[in-house]
């Protein structure tokens, strides 16, 4: 087990120092809401209607809560109203990439290739995992003012986390020294739209060779190195 691999096993119990301070604070901004009982029912209630053909528009919490097997007033003391739902469900998916990307920086200066494929493949697998979160959160982005810049601010706070490991592997000597911080916000954008589209989209299998595509350019543009091995597809 790699050095990335061990802490976010064991993350809950690191004893994190002053320095790590900065990252858990912006981490800290996706985790505000705690998990609920019901999150996987929720889930799996959206999955269905939609495989239905109920569009997110369509879904009422009186249908939400039928399919979850709970009351009204159960459902609205949890999530409140449905676009509630989307909101705190993709927070806690986002508070869950957010850990990965506090790996990355704790282990940023020293970390190697492989590690970094690791790291990228479990922000891949949670994507996968929450899918259906993830494309409710995109669609109703496109129409929701409210959740949309909700949405927005979601990749902002990755991207200034990506902005804090720019600046201490510049700290480090381990990039270019004129790369700015303000790149994370384009590095998340990247991340995010490329494992949805060939990942994470509902309907769609894993496309394998884009986990070693955005390695391979996050360690070429990040650490200014050349990839030491040919990547690994699978």
């Amino acid at each position: 087990m790699t050095e990335a691999t061990q802490l976010s096993a064991e993350q809950n119990r690191s004893d994190h120092g002053a320095e790590e301070s900065r990252i858990d604070g912006l981490a800290a901004v996706l985790t505000t809401q705690p998990a609920s009982r019901y999150d996987d029912k929720v889930v799996k209630a959206l999955e269905h209607l939609r495989s239905q053909g109920v569009s997110f528009n369509d879904m009422s919490v009186t249908m939400l809560a039928k399919e979850v097997g709970i009351s009204r007033v159960t459902f609205y003391s949890h999530y409140g109203d449905k676009r509630r739902v989307v909101a705190m469900l993709a927070e806690r998916t986002a508070g869950r990439i957010a850990q990965e990307v506090e790996v990355w920086y704790r282990f940023a200066e020293r970390l190697t290739y492989e590690e970094l494929r690791e790291v990228q493949d479990r922000i891949l697998s949670i994507m996968e995992t929450h899918r259906t979160t993830l494309d409710l959160l995109i669609e109703t982005s496109t129409y929701d003012e409210e959740l949309g810049k909700f949405y927005e601010g979601i990749k902002q706070t990755i991207g200034d986390m990506l902005g804090e490991v720019i600046l201490k592997l510049r700290a480090a000597g381990r990039c270019d020294p004129g790369l700015e911080p303000s790149l994370g916000i384009v590095l998340a954008n990247m991340f995010e739209r490329n494992f949805y589209y060939f990942a994470a989209a509902p309907g769609r299998e894993r496309h394998e060779e884009v986990l070693s595509w955005l390695t391979e350019s996050y360690w070429r543009l990040m650490y200014c190195k050349h990839v030491p091995t040919e990547p690994k597809l699978g």
